[in-house]
């Protein structure tokens, strides 16, 4: 992972914000070419060109932040477990370290492969509580192929509460 100056000359600086004590923080992820450069493939997809919004929200009041960058620059993943766009798992990993709390619950819109849902369970193991949504035929089970990739044949925890 590295933050570069285009990050902040292009897409403007992060946007953060405490209202009500909730605390909010809007970046995103911008993939590189092969040659190096930002892509800027992805011509307006998901309200971006080069990369994938991210949005976090706290409901209620917190104190917590984090120093990682919300603007991340990461190279495509090579394994695309069947799944159109398929994001990287480490600057989720930072991010929910940096502001979630073991056992708190993480909502995944637009879940595909679920690089959020991945993150939690690496960094907090069998505290980590979250619901991946998805309309798409095929998003749950691109899931449970890039979860068992990436955390073995760990039996993933229901939430029944």
């Amino acid at each position: 992972m590295q933050h570069d100056p285009y990050l902040q000359e292009e897409w403007g600086d992060v946007a953060q914000s405490y209202s009500g004590g909730g605390y909010r923080k809007i970046g995103g992820v911008t993939y590189l070419s092969s040659d190096g450069t930002p892509d800027r493939s992805t011509a307006g997809m998901y309200l971006s060109t080069g990369g994938y919004p991210v949005v976090f929200a706290h409901k209620g009041e917190t104190n917590r932040q984090t120093s990682t960058s919300a603007r991340q620059i990461s190279s495509k993943e090579r394994n695309n477990y069947d799944w159109g766009s398929v994001k990287p798992i480490d600057p989720y990993t930072e991010w929910i370290e940096g502001l979630v709390e073991p056992g708190e619950l993480i909502i995944v819109p637009c879940a595909g492969t679920a690089p959020a849902a991945i993150a939690a369970e690496k960094a907090f193991g069998d505290k980590a509580r979250y619901i991946c949504i998805d309309t798409q035929d095929g998003a749950h089970q691109a899931f449970e192929r890039r979860r068992d990739n990436e955390l073995g044949n760990v039996e993933q925890q229901k939430i029944t509460d």
